[in-house]
C-alpha cells in the first residue's frame, strides 16, 4: 500500500492504468468484490485529479460488477451516480449508455415499465 500510495502521487495515470488493469482481471475472473475494490482506487485518484468523466466511468464499471453480484439497487446507485457526470460533463454517448445499464437494472428487478422507460430514453 505504501508503495501504490506513492505511485499514485508521483504519477496518477500510471497508477489508474495499474488499478483498472487489476479490476480488468479480477472482474473477468469473476472475482467482482476485488475488481470493485480495484475501480474504487481508480475511482479515489478520478476524484483527487479532479477528472469527472473518468470518475463516471468508474461509477459505471462499479455497476455493472454490482450487477453481475445481483446487487442490482446498489448497481442502480452507481448508474444514477455516472448518469449524473455523464449529463454535467456533456456526454451524451455515456448517457445513453448508462441508461442502458439502468434499464437491465430495472428488467433484473422485475420492475418492467421503468425498464423499458430507460431503454426508451437511450434511444433519444
Amino acid at each position: 500500500r505504501v508503495v501504490a500510495s506513492a505511485v499514485c502521487k508521483v504519477w496518477p495515470e500510471g497508477a489508474t492504468s495499474i488499478y483498472r488493469n487489476l479490476a480488468q482481471a479480477h472482474d473477468n475472473l469473476q472475482n467482482f468484490q476485488r475488481a470493485i475494490d480495484a475501480y474504487e482506487q481508480v475511482r479515489a485518484i478520478a476524484q483527487e485529479a479532479g477528472n469527472k468523466a473518468g470518475e463516471g466511468g468508474v461509477c459505471g464499471q462499479i455497476g455493472r460488477c454490482l450487477q453481475a453480484k445481483g446487487e442490482y439497487q446498489l448497481a442502480i446507485t452507481q448508474h444514477e451516480q455516472r448518469l449524473a457526470i455523464a449529463k454535467e460533463v456533456g456526454n451524451q454517448v455515456s448517457e445513453g449508455l448508462v441508461l442502458g445499464d439502468l434499464g437491465k437494472c430495472y428488467h433484473s428487478l422485475c420492475q418492467y415499465e421503468k425498464s423499458l422507460a430507460m431503454h426508451a430514453q437511450s434511444l433519444t
